[in-house]
């Protein structure tokens, strides 16, 4: 089931991005297989998740699901060697945790996200989205126009292991 909440949660993040077109790439055949339109799923709990990734793909104006075998994804391997390169927390570094709570699983509610973030202490240039991704209140400094133009950068950045990066999707 961990592979479908992934998925959902993956694809409600590009929703949320305004993402207009995705590729899916999946090393689990049973997820790449369940999810087309023409496999009726046996299990109820399955057939949930099923309806509610093709309710979310239909946000999409163009999608492409495709399988990949395990040996063949680069990508997933590279992902884990960048995560392995995040530095340990310092006496310096902060964490901050917000959390969502999934009182039930993605086909049975709705999703919630759960962030972690590290930050440190320096008052760098992108703090302020950092600090927004971290809890989402805006800085009380801002105009009407301020605030919007600042969410809309901020939605264009994303936090993982404490690191902030650039979503080239939002471009």
């Amino acid at each position: 089931m961990a592979e479908y909440e992934a998925l959902v949660l993956g694809l409600q993040n590009a929703i949320n991005l305004g993402t207009h077109h995705i590729d899916i790439f999946g090393d689990s055949e049973l997820i790449v297989i369940k999810s087309r339109v023409s496999i009726i799923c046996k299990n109820d709990i399955l057939q949930k998740y099923r309806d509610i990734i093709l309710a979310q793909l239909q946000s999409f104006d163009k999608f492409t699901i495709q399988d990949i075998p395990r040996t063949a994804n680069r990508f997933a391997d590279t992902m884990a060697s960048l995560a392995s390169l995040i530095p340990p927390f310092t006496e310096d570094s902060r964490l901050y945790v917000a959390v969502k709570r999934l009182d039930q699983p993605s086909h049975l509610r709705q999703l919630s996200l759960i962030h972690a973030v590290t930050t440190h202490t320096q008052d760098e240039w992108y703090q302020q989205i950092v600090d927004y991704l971290s809890h989402p209140v805006l800085p009380p400094d801002l105009t009407s126009n301020g605030r919007r133009s600042f969410i809309q950068r901020a939605n264009r950045y994303t936090i993982l292991g404490g690191i902030l990066y650039n979503n080239a999707a939002s471009r």
